[in-house]
């Protein structure tokens, strides 16, 4: 799941012709953010819980934004925001499916 959310986010990165490196990562902080989410246990609400570890994955390719292309950071901050939640979400959907069978 985190790879398929990754694809929605690359695409604005490809267009604002940013440099090849974030365009590698991204998937792969996608797919380690859908990892944590399904395996850590939080006692928070789940959407909450899915913010926090997306902004922590996140947190070290922000800082070195903000150093390096500090014009990228609002819409880092705004793709964590979003897809954070929106991972955790669909995840919970395929769990939840896979606990009926």
């Amino acid at each position: 799941m985190g790879l398929l959310i990754s694809l929605v986010f690359v695409f604005p990165f490809i267009i604002g012709k940013v440099t090849w490196l974030p365009i590698w990562i991204i998937p792969i902080l996608w797919a380690v953010i859908g990892f944590f989410i399904a395996a850590v246990d939080f006692r928070l609400n789940p959407l909450l819980k899915d913010l926090i570890i997306a902004f922590l994955v996140f947190l070290p390719m922000l800082l070195l934004f903000v150093w390096k292309q500090s014009e990228t950071v609002l819409f880092i901050v705004i793709m964590v925001a979003l897809g954070g939640p929106m991972l955790g979400f669909w995840l919970g959907k395929i769990n939840e499916g896979a606990d009926e069978s």
